[in-house]
């Protein structure tokens, strides 16, 4: 039986050798071969060992074997504690989170409060994601270092260091991107843009033949002037950008105000009510900003592409463009006017 924090060594650990102690698994009498449970009881055991002797590190690829063999609450718990004790906070605020799940599921309800304290105790000095799918055909893939997220929706614990964010769609090309965080207990939100679609090789067409022409070509008829539209979708996207602006600052003065009631790494239930409104108001800032700027750029298209624009301008057409960095995004013109 796993228990949270207990040693029970196996019969391999006196070899004191993580190669050895495969072998001597793999030697064992094959009178008969172990059930999964027997072989995750084994694997628990050797990586507790482990943990307890100060290498973690060795003892997290025994405790992800012995869950795969036979899922546990307390392989949970003892999984997430060495990746405390190797600085990955988010892995193990999560970890934790799962173990606690796992213990409910178990009946063991000393467990299972044991896992949630010690998530809540990581929680205030976590740095969390949230992803923005900005894509209009649907929600992409997202992966976060290679494991799959469940739900976009709900911020997600980062591992102090790199992180690799990607996201894939069927016959689109995949995007991804490289964040680097410290644990600073921040909350940090990446759009995804909308995944290009996957180029087709061009056909090759047959030639063509010269036509002599009977009559005269038609003439086609009068585009129409998109130039009101524009201005409406013009207005639409500044008044956007403008709501989403002023709940961002109100957003921030949530967050200020929730410091108040934090001391260190805990916080009263006032301050995380006010970091839960703060949160929300940044999210949906960022929708508000994020359909402004592509309310603008449609004005801009549709400004420029207006028959009346194409016949008053003369020399080089103007250019919309868009620049996208860390800290601000920038909708301009570059060309003649």
């Amino acid at each position: 039986m796993r228990n949270f924090g207990a040693h029970p060594l196996s019969s391999c650990s006196r070899y004191g050798s993580r190669f050895l102690v495969f072998l001597c698994l793999i030697a064992q009498p094959a009178g008969a071969d172990a059930t999964p449970q027997e072989r995750a009881e084994e694997l628990f055991s050797e990586g507790l060992r482990l943990m307890q002797s100060e290498h973690c590190q060795d003892a997290v690829p025994f405790f992800i074997e012995s869950q795969h063999n036979d899922p546990a609450a307390a392989t949970l718990a003892n999984l997430a504690t060495c990746y405390v004790r190797l600085g990955k906070t988010g892995s193990a605020y999560s970890t934790y989170k799962q173990a606690a799940r796992a213990a409910i599921l178990e009946n063991k309800p000393d467990l299972q409060k044991k896992a949630d304290q010690a998530a809540l105790s990581l929680a205030p000095a976590l740095t969390q994601l949230r992803v923005v799918p900005l894509g209009n055909g649907g929600l992409p893939d997202i992966k976060i270092n290679g494991e799959a997220v469940e739900d976009v929706r709900k911020p997600i614990p980062l591992d102090p260091g790199e992180n690799i964010i990607e996201a894939t769609a069927p016959g689109h090309e995949p995007w991804r991107r490289i964040l680097s965080t410290h644990g600073e207990g921040t909350l940090m939100v990446v759009e995804v843009p909308d995944l290009s679609s996957l180029r087709e090789p061009a056909k090759a067409e047959p030639a063509m033949q010269p036509v002599l022409a009977t009559h005269p070509p038609e003439i086609s008829p009068k585009r129409t002037d998109l130039r009101p539209y524009a201005a409406v979708a013009a207005g639409v996207g500044v008044v956007a950008v403008g709501v989403g602006t002023a709940l961002t600052f109100s957003a921030m003065s949530k967050q200020n105000a929730a410091n108040s009631h934090c001391d260190g790494r805990f916080c009263t239930q006032a301050g995380i009510d006010l970091r839960n409104q703060a949160l929300d108001r940044a999210e949906v800032a960022t929708w508000s900003v994020g359909f402004g700027l592509v309310s603008l750029g449609a004005a801009a298209a549709l400004w420029f592409l207006s028959p009346g624009h194409s016949q008053e301008s003369h020399g080089h057409h103007p250019q919309p463009w868009l620049s996208v960095g860390q800290s601000a995004t920038v909708l301009g013109l570059q060309g003649q006017l």
